[in-house]
């Protein structure tokens, strides 16, 4: 936690840096990156709509006073150093390369790819750069629709206008029935693997519920094309998440470790959001997630709409088969 940023001093370092860049750190004392020249080279000649902005050449009066470059930059591309670090209180994504053996420092929970000083291959790296620079592909939206109250209709409307597809439960074949809950309630991984069936490549796919009226995706699109996933709690006072995203071949490559919890019972959410939390590297826990961890989660800035209305999930419905089963799955991945 970095609380004491001064956005005067951030705008003075950002003067001089026009149009989009991509910011490199490719110098260190204590873990020197043989192939910097390379690096930068071979990023100004991979990429000349970017402004190669080189870290080393620029010194705040604070060293977290570069976070305000951070923030700007389309991508960061560090190696072993104190960038590397600094990137986790950053908004963009990073690729990292990281000393070999003990002597490597963990990657960024920013990283979205990470290689060894022995394995650089600059078209590799290259390569991991322009995956961040890309935008998200169409959005295909999953829901279990089952309400009939008038918040679910209009919900219904917002939803067709967000979602290039729209996706229901119908034709999943399991439910919470196959864990000895009475409700025939839909397991998200299963709506999840028939959304990645309808998609393909950078596609974003949306789960929510069908009472949350959508009003700009635009923040989780870009959001989710740079890197792979994101949870959204419906208010600042409010542990539940109402809207998870994920971009197809993040999910995919991940599907099989997915938790496998029954939607519309208790902890789900909190599973999936602890799950998604463990694999950006952060350590979940229960009082922790009532807070956003970047990139996990973003603030619901004008994104969705979620209707007051009285919890079908309290009382006898806590001690059904699903929620004890939810509960399961995440106090294991908040151990």
């Amino acid at each position: 936690m970095i609380d004491q940023r001064d956005p005067a001093r951030e705008r003075q370092l950002l003067e001089n840096i026009e149009g989009p860049f991509i910011a490199v750190a490719p110098l260190g004392v204590s873990s020197p990156f043989a192939n910097s020249e390379q690096l930068i080279g071979g990023l100004q000649s991979r990429f000349p709509d970017y402004t190669i902005v080189d870290l080393s050449k620029i010194q705040g009066e604070k060293f977290y006073d570069l976070l305000g470059i951070l923030d700007r930059a389309s991508c960061l591309v560090t190696i072993d150093t104190a960038h590397l670090w600094l990137a986790n209180a950053a908004k963009c994504p990073t690729v990292a390369l990281v000393n070999d053996g003990w002597r490597g420092s963990p990657p960024p929970v920013t990283a979205t790819s990470t290689f060894r000083y022995r394995d650089f291959q600059l078209d590799s790296v290259c390569d991991e750069v322009e995956k961040t620079l890309l935008g998200g592909g169409d959005l295909v939206g999953i829901v279990d629709r089952f309400g009939q109250e008038k918040r679910h209709s209009e919900a219904l409307e917002s939803q067709k206008g967000a979602f290039t597809t729209l996706l229901t439960t119908q034709g999943i074949q399991r439910t919470a029935q196959s864990i000895g809950d009475p409700r025939p309630l839909p397991m998200l991984k299963d709506m999840l693997t028939k959304a990645i069936r309808f998609s393909s490549g950078r596609d974003v796919i949306v789960w929510t519920n069908d009472d949350i009226t959508i009003l700009n995706l635009d923040l989780v699109k870009d959001h989710v094309g740079k890197f792979g996933a994101v949870g959204i709690r419906r208010d600042p006072d409010h542990i539940g998440r109402e809207l998870f995203a994920f971009r197809w071949d993040w999910l995919a490559d991940r599907l099989f470790n997915f938790p496998d919890c029954a939607v519309a019972s208790p902890w789900f959410d909190l599973a999936v959001a602890s799950w998604i939390r463990r694999e950006f590297g952060w350590t979940p826990t229960l009082d922790n997630l009532g807070k956003d961890f970047y990139p996990c989660e973003i603030p619901n800035d004008g994104i969705f709409i979620h209707p007051p209305h009285e919890s079908s999930w309290v009382g006898e419905k806590e001690s059904y088969p699903a929620a004890q089963w939810n509960h399961h799955i995440f106090k294991q991945l908040i151990k």
